[in-house]
């Protein structure tokens, strides 16, 4: 009987790539991404997470940085639920295609995008482009997450060209 009580007490470790972790890991090294990135690669579970670049659908329509600014604001308020499902960056770029582009990194759990961002994201999830990344096997893509991650620095959005980082959000 006491053996069963021990057992009891302990509690149960997640297993796999725990999302709370990393996001205490990224947080506590912000000005040494170098380590937060070593934790990451060497925890990721590519099996059960999923990295996403994201890109508004209307970037053409952004005539002032502070438009894009509130619109990354508004999107992280209403994906409030997300939080427990993924964490990320939204940015505001400038440069690249158009004078100001809404963008961003996440990492989600699961294959496809959860039902807490593509159905309970209050319609934001329609206004943008998802593509799937896969930072283990490629090294772009893996160069992509990084830049964006390492938040306030000029952001690789396409895998070649550095756009400036104007503005942005961490969501966490």
């Amino acid at each position: 009987m006491a053996e069963e009580t021990k057992q009891a007490e302990q509690p149960q470790q997640e297993q796999g790539f725990n999302l709370n972790t990393w996001k205490g890991v990224y947080q506590n090294n912000k000005a040494k991404p170098a380590v937060a990135f070593e934790w990451l690669w060497k925890n990721f579970d590519a099996e059960n997470w999923t990295f996403w670049r994201i890109t508004y659908k209307h970037n053409s329509e952004i005539t002032q940085g502070f438009f894009a600014s509130n619109g990354i604001k508004g999107t992280v308020q209403r994906w409030e639920n997300a939080r427990k499902v993924g964490m990320g960056i939204f940015s505001v770029l400038k440069g690249g295609e158009h004078p100001w582009m809404q963008t961003g990194c996440l990492l989600l759990k699961g294959k496809e995008v959860p039902a807490e961002v593509a159905v309970e994201g209050n319609d934001d999830y329609v206004l943008y482009d998802f593509k799937k990344l896969d930072p283990v096997t490629n090294a772009e893509d893996k160069a992509i997450v990084e830049s964006y991650l390492s938040f306030g620095d000029d952001v690789l959005h396409d895998g070649k060209n550095k756009l400036e980082h104007a503005d942005g959000l961490k969501f966490l």
